[in-house]
């Protein structure tokens, strides 16, 4: 039986004075690393931020964005990411059935008792949704020590609560996307 190749990184680097503030930048190396098989070196978190316009974090908005991500991806590690900000949960649901890695955006409140890298956090962070089972994702939280297991529902929540307080209709995702990723045997 095949299974899915995805090599779960946490943000919590003691090393990496930015750690508090590199979720998206921890997802974005999750998502080159998974779209190469492991087959870079130095695709990290800490890394991925370095390599971006914004290597110091801004106080105002700390965090990279998906654009960052994606420039980070392709100048230094010559990986496509495609942006699908805009499009809704069947779309992003149909391209995770094909495979793909996804780089959500979401309030992380929204998670509930799936919080378990920062229980009773609330604010905005960024997951990666690594494949989809008949009820729930198996996502990558980079707060927390491995993947786990969350309802549908609760994902889709997590990301129209961010949709809703960036401003945008709650069907407004925001999210990218890697190739779709072979299965290893």
């Amino acid at each position: 039986m095949s299974t899915a190749f995805h090599r779960h990184m946490t943000q919590r680097v003691a090393s990496d004075p930015n750690w508090r503030v590199n979720c998206t930048a921890y997802c974005g190396a999750s998502l080159v690393n998974d779209a190469t098989l492991g087959g870079l070196f130095g695709v990290t978190g800490e890394n991925v931020r370095r390599f971006s316009d914004e290597p110091t974090p801004d106080t105002g908005s700390p965090g990279l964005n998906i654009k960052q991500i994606i420039n980070v991806a392709y100048a230094k590690y010559r990986v496509n990411i495609a942006d699908r900000t805009g499009n809704n949960w069947d779309t992003l649901m149909h391209e995770l059935a094909r495979g793909r890695r996804i780089l959500a955006q979401i309030e992380y409140a929204s998670l509930g008792n799936y919080r378990l890298g920062q229980p009773g956090g609330d604010f905005p962070h960024a997951i990666c949704l690594v494949l989809a089972t008949p009820n729930a994702i198996i996502c990558s939280d980079p707060l927390y020590s491995k993947s786990q297991s969350i309802p549908k529902s609760v994902v889709s929540d997590a990301m129209s609560d961010f949709a809703q307080t960036t401003g945008h209709a709650r069907g407004y995702l925001w999210w990218a996307m890697t190739r779709p990723i072979p299965r290893i045997a």
